[in-house]
């Protein structure tokens, strides 16, 4: 049974257990929408589930986002704690770059500058996986081409 749909190409992660149901969604990499766009965003989506009276709704707006300057290949939202009371979102970037957003930062409605809190580019090719340790929380894997981890 679907509640929700989100008319995107793209690949997503869920928010943390603790918090109301949002997911991001990034454009994914290699793949062509319906318009032939090219933009390239990371967005936030509020599920609002307990709205149980509408069944197969869309979802066409975000809560917020924010635009990135290459493609997602994957994306992993985790590790809650400190100042970061929403949690990192991780973006495996098609451009070889490892990018963590803010997703308070992103809900607020601030720039993308704001948004983005590190860049990692020490990958050769294109991020095509990136994950959270689901016991350490603080830890996080990439995988690229030519078996870079």
């Amino acid at each position: 049974m679907r509640l929700k749909v989100i008319p995107r190409n793209a690949t997503l992660a869920w928010s943390p257990a603790h918090h109301l149901p949002v997911i991001a969604t990034g454009t994914v990499a290699g793949a062509m929408d319906a318009s032939f766009s090219n933009t390239t965003d990371l967005e936030l989506f509020s599920l609002a589930l307990e709205n149980k009276g509408v069944e197969h709704q869309e979802v066409s707006s975000p809560a917020a986002k924010v635009s990135s300057n290459a493609r997602f290949n994957q994306l992993a939202w985790g590790y809650v704690g400190g100042d970061r009371q929403y949690g990192v979102i991780a973006g495996a970037m098609e451009n070889g770059e490892l990018d963590f957003w803010d997703p308070e930062a992103i809900l607020a409605g601030k720039g993308a500058d704001e948004c983005l809190v590190l860049r990692n580019t020490t990958h050769a090719g294109p991020v095509r996986a990136v994950d959270f340790n689901p016991v350490q929380v603080n830890l996080l894997a990439s995988a690229a081409g030519n078996g870079e981890v």
